[in-house]
């Protein structure tokens, strides 16, 4: 007879499906940790640089997942070459879109970083181990991982600065960015998980929330951009 697969494997299956959605999550998970942390409980830069290079990372990964599925590429692709704008054109858009933007803090951090550390090995006076080398480059990338972190984010920053105190609205404002990204993405995460139809949730409500978000981080994508280059 055959093996009939017990819910231990349909657990591996249902991860392995929604793999970058799980990481995406997560990497938005961090990143509110990250706000908290620098904000009301007010730890260290280092600490929330760390954070964010973490939650880059795992959005990289997801990003590189979406698009190895040939579906989502396809999706991408019917809607930019044949105007195929449907609702699951716009939920891979924005869901690509999400990862992107929350992978380039940290590529940022690691292309500058990069370069300086180069620089600096190869203006030193003394020949320079693996290990040291290695070293140069994971502290710059670090150094330039806190400056990333407290840079702001040009939208926010206008949009706020008729407040009192426009440097407490700004961080409130992005705190709540990053909170319903995480509750959209648990929306979403959850309707997978009972087999919800997910066409009239993440594809219609849900990608639309996250679209504003995006528009509303691309002022922190501008910022970094001109810091980086």
């Amino acid at each position: 007879m055959p093996h009939e697969p017990g819910w231990f494997d349909e657990v591996l299956d249902w991860l392995g499906d929604n793999l970058p959605d799980i990481l995406s999550f997560t990497a938005g998970l961090i990143g509110v940790v990250a706000l908290l942390l620098s904000g009301p409980l007010g730890w260290g830069i280092a600490t929330v640089a760390a954070l964010m290079l973490t939650a880059s990372g795992l959005s990289a990964t997801a990003l590189v997942l979406r698009l190895s599925d040939p579906e989502t590429r396809a999706s991408l692709r019917d809607g930019f070459t044949k105007g195929e704008f449907d609702a699951d054109f716009w939920s891979n858009a924005v869901s690509v879109g999400a990862d992107l933007a929350g992978a380039l803090p940290g590529l940022g951090a690691v292309v500058k970083g990069g370069i300086e550390a180069t620089d600096a090995v190869r203006t030193g006076a003394q020949t320079l181990g693996f290990w040291e080398k290695a070293a140069t480059y994971g502290s710059k990338s670090m150094d330039e991982a806190e400056r990333i972190v407290a840079l702001e984010n040009g939208f926010v920053a206008r949009a706020v600065r008729g407040f009192n105190n426009p440097e407490k609205a700004a961080k409130v404002v992005v705190a709540a960015s990053g909170l319903t990204g995480v509750a959209t993405g648990g929306v979403g995460l959850y309707s997978k998980a009972v087999d919800a139809d997910d066409d009239g949730i993440k594809d219609g409500a849900v990608a639309g929330i996250d679209g504003s978000r995006l528009i509303l981080d691309s002022g922190g994508i501008i910022g970094l951009v001109r810091h980086v280059f």
